[in-house]
């Protein structure tokens, strides 16, 4: 069974923090998410799919993104999940960002069938992770250090990308291959 993600990637400064991020963590031994996989590439996952149709969802995704402008989105929080040793910085739900996504599962409603419930408008929590699989020291240092060198991040939704989500035995994800990327329309900020 293959696993797909749908992604929503950003412009290349906004990408860049991201990656210095992942990179100072990494280096200070705190998270190797960022680099725990050979394509990673900071996102917000827009949804996820099991078994697609890869060419019929392509030809669609083209077609609908064609005249799709790009997003801006200003990144505020930095969060964890209730439960998890994950961190992330979350977004504004702006009313742009909230009709992007409702948008797209509106128009790509008929990929919906295996789709996870995470990803569901109404329930999904836009987030671009910054580190996973933490101990308590690590996630205290990584709040701490995000609040003393970090404001808000401003960024834009520049391009979409359908990925192949590869997964170990117990289902860790270990890598992904990009199908295709569309970039979005520009407009002026």
């Amino acid at each position: 069974m293959k696993h797909y993600a749908l992604i929503a990637c950003y412009d290349k400064k906004t990408e860049d923090t991201f990656k210095e991020l992942w990179k100072y963590l990494y280096d200070n031994e705190i998270s190797d998410y960022g680099f725990s996989k050979s394509n990673m590439r900071p996102h917000i996952t827009i949804a996820d799919y099991c078994d697609i149709d890869e060419i019929e969802i392509v030809t669609d995704l083209k077609k609908y993104y064609s005249e799709i402008p790009a997003i801006s989105i200003s990144f505020n929080q930095v969060a964890t999940f209730i439960g998890s040793t994950t961190i992330y910085f979350a977004p504004t739900m702006s009313e742009e960002l909230t009709d992007f996504h409702k948008n797209y599962h509106q128009n790509f409603e008929k990929f919906n069938s295996d789709e996870c419930k995470y990803y569901l408008p109404g329930v999904w929590v836009p987030h671009n992770t910054i580190a996973s699989r933490l101990t308590n020291e690590s996630i205290n240092f990584i709040f701490e250090y995000c609040r003393e060198n970090y404001n808000v991040i401003e960024a834009k939704i520049q391009s979409i990308s359908l990925i192949e989500v590869i997964a170990n035995d117990e289902g860790v994800i270990v890598d992904s291959k990009q199908i295709c990327e569309i970039e979005l329309e520009s407009k002026k900020f």
